[in-house]
């Protein structure tokens, strides 16, 4: 069985390109995140640039010898993406094609997706369904965000079942013991982040924050003084705050271990967590870190069931804390401060 994965996905769109240059197909690609989100590079002599690749990391990516960057991974469900990539297909991607070659790369990507014996039911009928109606730039759009979070290292992973398809009473997390039990299995979820976890688009919520504290205080405080400012108050409520998002996270790296479709459910709780607090944040306070206290107060009496995540109890009051920075990092809303942003 062949799988669809970035490695095989590329090596199908390249093979159609007027200039085959791996390097160039996987900037390209890489642009429909990296462009929207603004991503730079981190180190060496390129630091501070808009997010490249150079041709030896391409070939890495497509002989599987290395996974796509994690940044662009990890801004897959931005709205700031969503809404632009399409279009961006079209104008940037597209145009590296043969035009008379484009129904062959319909025909041997919907042939992946059929062989492939990994991805879930859904997924793929999600993908073969937009093969048929939608407009290339939108098939290939989706089943580009779909690759970028298969293993691209040619292992196999282990078969899982979607969360939406497990029955309630079979599944619930139990926070004394930070595992979630289905079936008479226990799984234990990870206690913290990772360091390079901890590194990856934290910057902007912490810089958020940062900027509420100063709009409180009139007074400059930043990610690096913060620690060091009089008011101890908010030296707890950073960290605080920063506890809120790490407990998050994990909770959602180590669900992302034990079922298949977590995303989509993820997706549903940002959505709903927004739809739940977002008058709450447009009203008018006296500052910054007014309206964010009171936008965490009310996540917490805010009704998220419609996510399964929030129906096998794995998100608590700290979670929903903590998902108002996720819809800071992810675009939802942008400052504590200037609402109008």
């Amino acid at each position: 069985m062949s799988q669809l994965d970035f490695a095989s996905y590329c090596q199908e769109l390249k093979k159609i390109m007027k200039k085959q240059d791996s390097s160039v197909l996987v900037d390209a690609l890489y642009g429909a995140v990296a462009e929207p989100l603004d991503l730079k590079i981190k180190r060496g002599k390129n630091k501070g640039q808009p997010l490249s690749v150079n041709s030896g990391r391409a070939s890495e990516l497509l002989n599987r010898k290395a996974n796509p960057n994690q940044e662009v991974v990890n801004g897959t469900d931005s709205p700031k993406v969503l809404s632009k990539i399409d279009d961006y297909f079209d104008d940037v991607v597209i145009v590296l094609f043969y035009a008379d070659r484009l129904d062959e790369l319909r025909d041997k990507l919907v042939l992946l997706i059929r062989n492939d014996s990994e991805i879930t039911q859904t997924k793929q009928r999600e993908l073969l369904d937009k093969s048929k109606s939608s407009e290339l730039s939108e098939f290939l759009a989706a089943t580009y965000l779909y690759v970028l979070h298969v293993d691209n290292r040619g292992e196999r992973p282990k078969h899982k079942k979607s969360i939406r398809d497990i029955p309630l009473d079979s599944v619930y997390y139990d926070p004394t013991d930070n595992k979630v039990h289905f079936d008479g299995i226990d799984i234990p979820l990870p206690e913290e982040l990772t360091p390079e976890e901890k590194n990856v688009k934290d910057s902007k919520y912490l810089e958020v924050l940062c900027e509420a504290y100063s709009n409180k205080l009139q007074e400059p405080v930043t990610t690096k003084n913060v620690y060091s400012c009089a008011s101890k108050r908010i030296r707890n409520h950073f960290n605080d705050q920063k506890n809120y998002y790490n407990s998050v996270q994990t909770r959602m790296r180590g669900i992302r271990e034990v079922f298949a479709e977590v995303d989509k459910e993820y997706d549903v709780l940002k959505k709903e967590t927004y739809e739940g607090i977002k008058e709450t944040y447009f009203d008018d306070y006296q500052d910054g870190f007014k309206r964010l206290n009171e936008v965490l107060k009310k996540v917490t009496s805010t009704t998220l069931d419609k996510s399964y995540l929030v129906r096998i109890h794995l998100i608590g009051n700290v979670e929903r804390k903590g998902l108002c920075h996720v819809l800071i990092n992810e675009g939802y809303i942008n400052s504590w401060v200037n609402v109008d942003d």
